[in-house]
């Protein structure tokens, strides 16, 4: 399992004084960029190399509302590799308190060229995915 933790602040609300539901994706991609960043996945390399890393499924599930400036935490994990897509997981929380979940979620996402072809996980990510996950790491 590769795994980041995200802190930061909320700021935009809606009528009802809470975050809208659909900012979560917005947290869901801030988190993922700091997980490839901090496991040295450099999307801008990959774009170099014609390869692109898209969002073929995006799903949040919600357990109680977001406030506006609540400091909160967004867990990343991937946790599925497969030979051409991999999952990215996603817990958000107030705070360090592991028991006050605020939502869920996960983000499915496919390797392709820039003619929009699907590949397998290219061999430097592999690379860089087999160096993170260890000995468990499995694409098949």
């Amino acid at each position: 399992m590769i795994r980041s933790i995200l802190k930061l602040t909320t700021s935009k609300v809606d009528t009802e004084k809470s975050i809208p539901y659909y900012e979560i994706f917005e947290y869901f991609e801030l988190a993922r960029i700091k997980l490839l960043e901090e496991i040295g996945l450099d999307q801008n390399t990959m774009v170099d190399n014609d390869i692109h890393f898209l969002i073929s499924t995006a799903k949040a599930s919600y357990i109680t509302m977001l406030r506006s400036h609540e400091e909160i935490e967004v867990v990343s994990e991937i946790r599925d590799i497969h030979h051409n897509r991999l999952q990215v997981v996603y817990i958000v929380r107030r705070g360090e308190n592991e028991i006050d979940e605020i939502a869920e979620g996960k983000t499915v996402h496919s390797f392709v060229n820039a003619g929009g072809r699907k590949l397998r996980i290219p061999g430097m990510v592999q690379d860089i995915l087999h160096k993170s996950w260890g000995d468990d790491f499995d694409d098949e």
